[in-house]
């Protein structure tokens, strides 16, 4: 992911496709050194980022559309993929409620959450290649400072999940919000 321009939706999909890489080594350790509460946990955080993705997405780029009256098919797909997003994400949720009571997994139900967590995974790639092929079509370029803006997070939550989230050849781009 190129992120010369310092576009704050591609900084948020790059943590967010590592997270969710980190939450299927996490359901491989439940049970052993981790426990179905640091999932839970990753999730969450997850979700904080993809509801910051969703508002800086609505305000920078369908907004513009609108505007612009152009792309009205790549808008409808957005908004079915961040609706298919939150349905998928709402499902983990769900399975985490049920299955936290007994604070361990069966390899079937971690199996369920795998599947499930790749199938978010897939659907999250595919969205952001949309709203790539869309900020490169009307360029648009969705600034960092963007994110201070975000009314639905903690922008200084989210600057020190990215930090956290991301390796050391992003720091130089962060590092004056943190």
């Amino acid at each position: 992911m190129s992120m010369s321009d310092g576009c704050a939706l591609d900084f948020l999909a790059e943590s967010m496709c590592i997270a969710i890489e980190n939450m299927k080594s996490t359901i491989e350790q439940i049970g052993t050194t981790r426990s179905t509460n640091t999932l839970e946990l990753e999730t969450r955080n997850w979700v904080t980022a993809l509801f910051c993705y969703n508002s800086l997405e609505n305000s920078n780029l369908i907004s513009r559309i609108r505007k612009l009256g152009t792309h009205q098919t790549a808008m409808n797909l957005i908004e079915k993929s961040s609706d298919r997003e939150i349905k998928l994400v709402q499902g983990i949720m769900d399975m985490l409620k049920e299955h936290n009571k007994n604070g361990t997994l069966i390899q079937r139900i971690k199996n369920r959450f795998l599947l499930s967590i790749t199938d978010l995974e897939t659907e999250f790639i595919d969205h952001h290649s949309l709203v790539l092929e869309i900020k490169r079509s009307q360029n648009i370029v969705v600034p960092l400072s963007e994110i201070t803006e975000c009314e639905d997070t903690n922008c200084e939550w989210i600057f020190a999940w990215l930090v956290e989230t991301l390796g050391e050849e992003y720091q130089e781009y962060l590092v004056p919000y943190v």
